[in-house]
């Protein structure tokens, strides 16, 4: 069984629950995960000079991870959007662009990595507000998902999904599996299940998926991460039986004499 965790966190620009900018606290609860793939949500991407301005080079750095930025939001001040962070070799990575006229930019960013001989690929994004904007952008998702060129594919982020019956969930579960939805938000009192994650394999699978609560996430942003402990068993490709080998190599030798 090969073992890994994922993780979503949305950390609201780094500001807590006391409206304090707060990257080491940010950095702490991410080091509190201890993930080997971090889908982030609402940081700013850009390199730069300034720490609160650099926020996602700046949390890479004070936690270890490799950042892959997907910045959605061009702002005056500094890029917005989302990032993975991951410990293991990036084979691939693509930003999805989900954004609707008038609403604000979204999109969803998908990397592939290689883990333990496995790809595995992680799908970070962050939905919009309204319902409508939601259900187009699940469709998208559904589609970019029919892509399966992976061992382990995981669907992530802050889906800002309040009600459990909504139809546009219902076609997610439908197509990546039921996985249990915990309230995250806000982090001081979570009520709303906004953060989710699902899982999708070819190979059997088991998936441990909790909220995380500690005194640093409670105060370092408005969102409570969500963590999932996953284990893989690959199927092993089956043998080709012994007399089926020999007639292959018989019609490979009689074709080379003609």
């Amino acid at each position: 069984m090969i073992r890994f965790s994922v993780a979503s966190y949305n950390i609201h620009s780094c500001r807590g629950l006391d409206r304090r900018r707060d990257i080491h606290r940010v950095a702490a609860v991410i080091r509190e995960l201890d993930a080997d793939l971090l889908a982030l949500q609402e940081l700013c991407t850009e390199y730069g000079v300034r720490e609160d301005r650099r926020q996602m080079q700046a949390l890479a750095e004070l936690t270890g991870y490799h950042p892959v930025p997907g910045p959605t939001l061009i702002r005056d001040d500094t890029p917005c959007g989302t990032a993975i962070f991951t410990r293991h070799p990036v084979q691939r990575a693509h930003l999805e662009d989900l954004s609707l006229a008038h609403r604000e930019p979204r999109g969803a960013l998908d990397v592939t990595v290689s883990l333990q001989g496995l790809r595995v690929r992680l799908i970070g994004t962050h939905l919009g507000l309204m319902m409508r904007e939601r259900e187009r952008q699940i469709q998208q998702l559904l589609n970019l998902v029919e892509d399966a060129d992976s061992d382990v594919l995981l669907l992530t982020g802050d889906i800002n999904e309040w009600w459990p019956w909504s139809p546009a969930l219902g076609r997610l579960h439908r197509r990546l599996g039921r996985r249990p939805g915990m309230a995250t938000f806000p982090a001081s009192l979570p009520l709303l299940a906004l953060d989710r994650l699902w899982l999708h394999s070819r190979h059997r699978c088991e998936l441990r998926l909790r909220r995380h609560w500690s005194r640093r996430a409670f105060w370092a942003s408005d969102h409570l991460p969500i963590h999932a402990a996953v284990g893989v068993a690959p199927r092993e490709t089956p043998p080709v039986p012994v007399a089926r080998a020999e007639a292959l190599h018989g019609a490979m030798l009689n074709r080379n004499r003609i």
